[in-house]
């Protein structure tokens, strides 16, 4: 072995290990691991869930008082929190850009 010689690894955080996952969950667990890797948080299972039944909650709040004058506030908040959501669904699939538009397609 020559100190240098081979290919270089393409992961941050240094030295990899095989593991064997099942073959329908394989590229969502890269996906993941690389957005892990690069620094970035993920959001997942109950969190996620918890936050999207917020939003709805605060969604239908919204839609029933459409004369409250704090609803814009409330109304940005929302959109806010849903763009944060979508950027972070996007870094799960893979995709380095901003995408909230793109990844709805995913």
């Amino acid at each position: 072995m020559r100190r240098g010689a081979g290919r270089k690894g393409r992961w941050n955080n240094g030295e990899t290990q095989t593991i064997r996952v099942p073959v329908a969950i394989k590229e969502d667990l890269i996906n993941l691991g690389q957005a892990l890797d690069q620094g970035h948080r993920v959001l997942s299972g109950h969190t996620l869930l918890e936050l999207e039944d917020l939003l709805e909650r605060w969604d239908a709040k919204c839609a029933s008082n459409a004369e409250d004058d704090g609803l814009p506030t409330v109304r940005q908040l929302l959109t806010e929190i849903r763009e944060i959501l979508a950027e972070n669904a996007c870094h799960q699939h893979g995709h380095a850009h901003s995408c909230a538009a793109n990844c709805q397609d995913d």
